[in-house]
């Protein structure tokens, strides 16, 4: 064994045995205490003054709107196969495809050039969770498709397509099916042109109404009333905050599923006039924040768009196309007075702030399971084993002699076979700890030690992100957010004590 690898082992298992539980294997809002109010919780990248905060904006789908997920994504799912059969000549075989709520999750990346379903870290390093089809694939065929295990960012731009919302989960199970059943019958086929046809089918049934008719043909299938929704916009809208929604649905289906979440609400059919200052449907985000193109009134009493032209914002109208250019002539709402809510990372998280310098929050649904996994015994007890492997490994290697001639490490036969059942053991803890998440992708927060790509976005472009709106429900219109002190791996570790505000 030559020294560089002998050492970077010897420095990798040191560091990680030197972290502290909550910052080696727990995101920011990851808790070890078994008594947190997980509905509640509001975490915090950036600090937020919501005193400061004169506009809130929100997006529609999985942010005000809380659908029953299974059900939805089965539907997009079902939608999806039904036009690639009827309308892209797909084989009549591929009706019988059922959607596996299991198996997929949002934050992943597909490569078209080779056809695989990827988890990336934050250094743009594939995990060992790599799907070709529905087969996962061995670390030596993942070598053997990525060599070092880097993706290159010209690569990663090129080839590997983000996965980032909820949406695209159904999206990457349809995708897999799809190749599995090709490569069963070895049918040839072009990754890059099964990803055209499965997105394109996506987007069609978004964009010629199928998707909202079904859904609002059975609401009660698809929806969670929220009354408490309600309440919250009218809290804020009373603290003198200017309310808007901005999304990508139209007005009929955003009005029509608005009023079943609010139906046990006195007036809340009146949600357009009672809960927002403006509402923009149709926007097409995230094409909103980089175009340049004008709103159009829109008239629901005769369902028509008006030719007149746009001067100003009539409270209680409703306007469709638009552009984040018009919005800011029309109004005074620019930059970080303005915050907007969403679940689309690119779309709604990535685009405003990084154009207009928005605030912005998240609805990500998965926190709450996630950290009740890592509140359970079993979790904190496969932890503590991987840190007691890793720590008998580290001495394990200090105690070997070296060859000073070879600049080789020779371990006795008996060592080394310790060695290696230490290694494996430690690897299997490792895979069962991200089972205990999702048994083929593991946690979307986490790739063992180092954070997922889509994570290391989140933290990077949103200022707080919760798995409900209603949280903020609990906290003054007025709130302040301050992130937790995360401790470097080189900064000394201090204890902090709680002490009472002098004030």
């Amino acid at each position: 064994m030559k020294p560089t690898n002998y050492l970077n082992k010897l420095i990798c298992h040191s560091l990680k045995r030197r972290l502290p539980l909550t910052q080696c294997w727990l995101p920011r809002h990851f808790t070890t205490s078994s008594n947190t109010e997980i509905d509640s919780k509001i975490y915090v990248n950036n600090e937020l003054n919501m005193k400061e905060i004169d506009v809130i904006g929100f997006d529609y789908d999985f942010t005000l709107c809380t659908y029953k997920e299974d059900n939805l994504l089965g539907l997009i799912y079902d939608l999806a196969k039904k036009h690639l059969v009827d309308n892209l000549s797909y084989p009549q075989e591929f009706i019988n495809l059922k959607y596996d709520v299991n198996f997929a999750v949002r934050g992943l990346h597909f490569d078209v050039l080779k056809g695989l379903l990827v988890k990336i870290d934050s250094r743009h390093a594939v995990t060992n969770a790599v799907y070709f089809g529905r087969r996962r694939l061995s670390k030596e065929e993942i070598q053997e498709h990525y060599y070092g295990l880097h993706i290159s960012t010209e690569y990663r731009v090129l080839y590997m397509k983000t996965l980032n919302d909820l949406f695209s989960v159904p999206e990457s199970c349809l995708l897999s099916d799809i190749i599995q059943l090709l490569t069963d019958t070895n049918v040839p086929f072009a990754p890059s042109h099964l990803y055209q046809d499965v997105r394109a089918a996506v987007e069609v049934i978004h964009r010629n109404g199928e998707l909202q008719t079904a859904i609002l043909a059975n609401p009660e299938k698809f929806y969670w009333p929220q009354p408490e929704l309600y309440h919250l916009l009218m809290k804020w809208r009373r603290s003198g905050k200017k309310l808007f929604l901005l999304t990508n649905n139209n007005f009929n289906f955003v009005d029509k599923g608005l009023k079943f979440l609010f139906k046990d609400v006195k007036g809340g059919d009146r949600w357009v006039q009672d809960c927002f200052d403006a509402v923009f449907t149709g926007a097409n985000k995230p094409a909103f924040f980089l175009r340049n193109t004008p709103f159009r009134l829109y008239d629901p009493k005769s369902n028509r768009l008006l030719w007149e032209p746009i001067s100003k914002l009539q409270p209680g109208c409703v306007y469709v196309q638009g552009s984040i250019s018009e919005l800011t002539r029309l109004t005074d709402w620019k930059g970080s007075r303005v915050i907007y809510f969403g679940d689309h990372l690119d779309a709604d998280i990535v685009e405003p702030t990084r154009t207009q310098g928005w605030r912005t929050g998240m609805i990500l649904n998965e926190i709450e399971k996630e950290v009740k996994i890592r509140n359970t015994e079993e979790f904190k007890s496969r932890v503590n084993k991987l840190y007691s492997l890793e720590a008998s490994l580290v001495n394990m290697y200090a105690a070997e002699n070296w060859d000073i001639k070879e600049m080789e490490m020779r371990p006795s036969h008996e060592s080394e076979r310790r060695i290696d059942i230490s290694e494996d053991a430690r690897e299997r803890e490792i895979e069962g700890l991200q089972n205990m998440f999702h048994q083929n992708f593991g946690s979307i927060f986490r790739a063992h030690n180092d954070i997922t790509l889509f994570y290391a976005t989140v933290l990077r472009y949103c200022d707080v992100y919760t798995p409900h709106i209603n949280n903020f429900l609990h906290s003054p219109p007025i709130s302040l957010f301050y992130p937790r002190y995360r401790r470097r791996p080189h900064e000394p570790r201090w204890s902090f004590q709680k002490k009472k505000s002098p004030l």
